[in-house]
């Protein structure tokens, strides 16, 4: 029992932090005093770390390693972190704020990590110390979105309007003028030729013919002796009388069909 109890002590870890300022500007470099008592270790990476609040493990912040590089990675790279060979360690490490993150109340403390990357086990966190981060707060990275087409809006189609139908003018009938009627002339009644009566002698005028005078034979008239004269010139007139009366007819009908323009 008293031989657990030496080899505990002898294996005790014990990492502290101190001379943190109280105000830290956010692109601010600064340094602490580091102390890992730990004689009997073995490689060590050490680790400083802001967060917040105190019971949050969401670790932040730059170390800078042994070869002057500024390492922000997390804990499965701890490799790159300021290496210690073996035993204990005591002296300043520099640290700075991740400038990319806001700035308000922050907790900093130490972690030491064994070549295995594991988790820090308590004994190796160190004391926390409460700090303030100040300066401007960072301006996220905007992400630029794709800007979207904007869709053509179709034109609208004009209702087409209907043409208004021409309404035509009234011509006015014109009155057909009317001609005067030729009066037709008179067609000529042919007067017929008296037929001369054969001249009564007296019988007391009568003297008797000596026996030796011959009595003349009565002439038979013929049909054609008997008939009067045709008159050709009243025929004549009358078919002209005609002719004049159709060509007056076809001039009214022909005015009163298709009248002269106006």
């Amino acid at each position: 029992m008293k031989w657990w109890r030496t080899t505990v002590s002898t294996l005790a870890i014990a990492v502290s932090v101190s001379n943190i300022p109280s105000t830290i500007n956010v692109d601010q470099e600064f340094s602490a005093d580091i102390n890992l008592d730990c004689t009997t270790c073995g490689t060590s990476y050490l680790r400083g770390v802001f967060f917040y609040p105190e019971t949050s493990y969401d670790y932040l912040g730059f170390t800078l390693n042994n070869g002057n590089e500024w390492i922000n990675l997390s804990s499965s790279n701890c490799g790159s972190y300021y290496k210690i060979e073996s035993g204990g360690f005591e002296g300043k490490l520099n640290f700075k704020f991740d400038a990319e993150k806001p700035t308000g109340p922050y907790y900093f403390r130490i972690l030491r990590y064994t070549p295995s990357c594991g988790s820090p086990s308590n004994d190796n966190k160190s004391n926390s110390i409460a700090t303030s981060v100040i300066g401007p707060t960072p301006t996220p990275t905007p992400t630029f979105a794709p800007t979207p087409t904007p869709t053509p809006t179709p034109a609208p189609t004009p209702t087409p309007r209907p043409s208004p139908t021409p309404t035509p003018t009234p011509r006015p009938t014109p009155t057909p003028k009317s001609s005067p009627t030729p009066t037709p002339k008179p067609t000529p009644t042919p007067t017929p030729t008296p037929t001369p009566k054969p001249t009564s002698v007296p019988v007391s005028s009568f003297e008797p013919l000596p026996s030796n005078t011959p009595i003349p034979s009565p002439q038979i008239l013929s049909s054609s002796a008997e008939r009067p004269a045709t008159n050709w010139w009243a025929i004549i007139l009358t078919i002209l009388g005609g002719i004049v009366f159709i060509a007056s007819v076809g001039l009214i009908i022909r005015e009163y069909v298709h009248p002269p323009p106006d």
